[in-house]
């Protein structure tokens, strides 16, 4: 599961020569998906132990599978920083 949630750090230097990117945004495009997951794993946890396992799953693998479709018709930066945070969101 790290390794799937972790996948966006590997494509970084395609990333930057497709989009021509500078260390800052390179920077952010590693970090603001990181920070989201952060932030929704208290909220994911406390969620789970109110919310059946099974309804959870579903919701994650959804939310996954919506992120990868999602990000491979986008041409945007901000847009694919934030489908990259679906799947780290998913994986809390």
């Amino acid at each position: 599961m790290h390794t799937f949630t972790q996948m966006h750090i590997a494509l970084l230097p395609v990333f930057r020569d497709e989009f021509i990117l500078d260390t800052v945004t390179i920077g952010l495009f590693a970090s603001i998906p990181l920070l989201i997951q952060a932030i929704f794993t208290i909220p994911g946890g406390l969620l789970a132990d109110r919310i059946d396992r099974v309804r959870i799953i579903t919701f994650s693998l959804g939310l996954s599978a919506i992120g990868g479709v999602l990000i491979s018709f986008t041409n945007s930066v901000p847009l694919i920083i934030l489908f990259t945070s679906f799947f780290l969101i998913s994986a809390t």
